[in-house]
């Protein structure tokens, strides 16, 4: 028997309804009817089979290809890619990967509507990237598990070229430039040149792998490209985050020609002729026989003899112990040998220091040594560190770094700090001289240069003294060296160090 058939062959509103809840409990789920084949029992397998079938028939079962190249439910980033000229950037393939970990790769190729998307799983930081016909686009992001939708447009692009120099005699022919998490990267020539082409217009990181680990570590470069000039900032140490601006005095800036940026990059040389490193956690007391007094041994190997009219005290440095000198507690270190030389024409001396009262010399006029050296005379050729006030523009406590030929040095030989002194806070601080140019450092950021005119130091035979003028400071991880760290290095080293936290 026939059973008779509806004009409007349109299935009934119930059997639409179920057959649409099923459709979309299902979401065509595949593998989900795959698995309950295997299941046992002839009948409810053939079954299967037929329903199976149904819905392969009625929805297609095969993943409709989306962004991502998967359903679109499956998407957990996705967004619209938009052209330099405001339209949608169609079929431009797109890349995003994970800034730690290079395997973690997503591709896609936009659709006509300029949509993409990846199914991203691992939290994390990722980057975005592309180029084409001559738009590109940088963008970082960050996956927290939640859905993520983006609005990205690319922009024109420029090429930056440039030399790798380093400090001495390495090659740099191993070392790789390249922006981390994308398919920008140079080997750099044994001439230490290098191009990356087809660069988008933005603020971005520029690493430097090492081509001799046992002189230069990886750095890294803070690259603001714009349409017509560059800023470069750096180098850091590789992996450094840091988000306030660096000071104009470390930026480097330079003119784009022809849509190409001409760039060098540094490396930073991890010794500078250090001399002598002080981390003030090995101490030891002389014999009892030879009076009062404590031996601070040298990291370095030497036999530093440092005597102390009071038994030093201990407190909690940056890394470690720290020494305080308090009021007229004073150290009298013998660096015969170190100093004590012929003919010295550059200088640094890096270290940390707090100081517990600067505020109470804030009235008045003052000026406390903290280190100094002199000749044997007293009038020749002193070098040295103060806290000063109401002196030298300095109305309140500032630091001033002294090279001069003469006693009591005045304004004209002080290089005066542009930063006050902050009461109770470690503050990294680098001192450095070059025949006669003295700078001071602070936090990584040069605050104070004078010319002194002082080319050149002899016989300088006194001991190094610490403390012992009234101040109440400590100090920690104190090293000098022979040669004058630049204002990259300085930067470089602050964050190395302390990863900029100070």
């Amino acid at each position: 028997m026939k059973l008779p058939i509806s004009v409007d062959a349109s299935p009934p509103l119930s059997w639409k309804m179920t057959m649409m809840i099923e459709s979309t409990a299902l979401t065509c789920s595949c593998f989900r009817l795959r698995s309950l084949l295997n299941r046992r029992g002839s009948f409810v397998k053939m079954f299967l089979i037929f329903l199976f079938s149904l819905v392969m028939l009625l929805c297609g079962c095969s993943p409709v290809e989306t962004a991502g190249g998967v359903s679109e439910e499956t998407n957990s980033v996705s967004g619209v890619l938009v052209a330099a000229d405001g339209n949608f950037a169609r079929n431009v393939v797109i890349h995003a990967r994970h800034s730690a970990k290079s395997d973690q790769l997503f591709v896609d190729t936009t659709d006509e509507n300029g949509a993409f998307g990846f199914s991203i799983k691992e939290y994390g930081e990722y980057v975005l990237s592309s180029h084409k016909a001559g738009q590109a686009i940088y963008e970082t992001f960050v996956y927290t598990g939640s859905d993520l939708k983006m609005s990205s447009k690319m922009t024109t692009v420029k090429t930056i070229q440039g030399n790798l120099v380093l400090d001495g005699v390495s090659s740099p022919e191993d070392a790789k430039v390249g922006i981390p998490g994308t398919d920008w990267v140079s080997s750099v020539k044994p001439t230490g040149y290098f191009v990356l082409s087809n660069l988008p217009l933005g603020t971005y990181n520029l690493t430097v792998s090492s081509p001799d680990r046992e002189r230069f570590d990886d750095a890294e470069y803070t690259l603001v490209l714009e349409a017509d000039s560059y800023w470069l900032n750096g180098p850091l140490p590789r992996g450094i985050v840091h988000s306030e601006p660096v000071d104009v005095s470390v930026n480097s800036k330079g003119v784009s020609y022809n849509g190409v940026s001409e760039i060098t990059l540094p490396m930073i040389d991890v010794d500078y002729k250090i001399q002598y490193v002080w981390t003030m956690d090995s101490v030891l007391a002389l014999p009892s026989d030879s009076g009062t007094g404590y031996y601070l041994l040298d990291d370095m190997g030497h036999e530093t003899e440092t005597v102390f009219l009071y038994e030093p005290e201990f407190t909690e440095g940056v890394d470690g112990k720290a020494i305080r000198f308090v009021a007229s507690d004073y150290a009298a270190v013998d660096t015969s040998g170190f100093l004590d030389v012929d003919s010295l024409t550059e200088l640094s001396i890096e270290g940390f220091f707090k100081f517990n009262n600067p505020e109470a010399f804030a009235v008045g006029e003052f000026q406390k040594n903290i280190l100094s050296k002199r000749s044997d005379d007293y009038i020749e050729e002193m070098i040295g560190v103060s806290l000063i006030s109401g002196k030298c523009g300095a109305v309140e406590p500032r630091l001033a770094f002294y090279s001069v030929n003469v006693n009591n040095p005045t304004c004209e030989y002080m290089a005066v700090s542009q930063r006050a002194v902050p009461a109770g806070e470690w503050i990294y601080v680098v001192l450095t001289w070059r025949r006669g140019i003295a700078k001071i450092y602070q936090n990584g950021v040069l605050t104070g240069r004078i010319d002194t005119g002082l080319r050149w130091m002899e016989n300088i035979s006194k001991p190094l003294y610490i403390g012992g003028d009234g101040l109440d400071f400590e100090m920690d991880d104190v090293r000098f060296g022979f040669k004058e760290i630049s204002s990259a290095e300085v930067l470089y080293r602050y964050y190395k160090r302390l990863g900029g936290q100070l």
